[in-house]
């Protein structure tokens, strides 16, 4: 049987190797959680229509159409949101997912840019929303 010495540096060890693999809070830092956030386009609608995110950490949003007909698009133009330009296709009955990296704290609004011809375009028809974008 060890001795007490001999059983407390094994303790002692085990801590420090179990310490020196768990992760940092400034590896954490440096890969935020994704904030994933799913989002119903139908009938003329986003769902939620408004999607509070925090500034600095990444946004992936997945975008369902749930019409069985009509297409949809995402479209958000803010560069004052530290983001370029997005205008993403979402099919009928599509689901497509985008990722968003927000980095300055704002409301945002986006918008489904569809329109037939002689008719409202669907942005005119309530088919818009606010990103709201909160700091850290």
């Amino acid at each position: 049987m060890p001795s007490i010495f001999a059983r407390t540096a094994i303790v002692l060890a085990s801590c420090l190797l179990g310490a020196s693999f768990s992760p940092s809070s400034s590896a954490q830092q440096k890969n935020p959680p994704i904030q994933r956030i799913e989002v119903e386009l139908a009938d003329y609608k986003f769902k939620p229509s408004v999607i509070e995110v925090t500034a600095g950490k990444p946004v992936e949003l997945v975008l369902r159409s749930r019409d069985s007909i009509t297409p949809h698009d995402f479209t958000l133009d803010a560069p004052q949101s530290g983001m370029a330009p997005i205008k993403t296709e979402v099919g009928a009955g599509e689901t497509v997912t985008i990722t968003l990296h927000p980095t300055v704290p704002g409301e945002y609004p986006f918008f489904c840019s569809k329109k037939l011809l002689f008719f409202a375009s669907h942005r005119e028809r309530g088919m818009e929303g606010t990103l709201r974008v909160t700091a850290p």
